[in-house]
């Protein structure tokens, strides 16, 4: 499971943009889930959440479970278009997926 939090990880830091301070901040993140033998995960919930800590539970600044958006192994989601993202520019972030409730 350690291998779907780097994946998180290194799509976030691909998809952080310039990220401009009175401006809404989203952060676009795509992905592909599978199973351990590489087949694609069916359908399912991604849980996302971002903090300022290396724990996926401290110092969370966002967090929401997008329900039913895995269809055929991929999903592609906006993070900070159903709740405020709160970022600043020139932090460090850390990304946590959860695939149907598992990191």
């Amino acid at each position: 499971m350690k291998w779907k939090y780097l994946l998180g990880i290194a799509v976030f830091l691909m998809a952080v943009g310039f990220v401009v301070a009175q401006q809404p901040t989203m952060v676009s993140l795509q992905g592909k889930v599978t199973d351990p033998s590489g087949s694609p995960t069916d359908n399912g919930n991604l849980r996302v959440t971002l903090s300022t800590s290396d724990s996926c539970e401290q110092n969370v600044l966002y967090d929401y479970t997008y329900n039913n958006i895995i269809q055929g192994g991929l999903f592609s989601i906006l993070l900070g278009n159903d709740s405020q993202l709160n970022m600043t520019y020139n932090n460090d972030y850390y990304l946590c997926t959860y695939v149907n409730g598992q990191i």
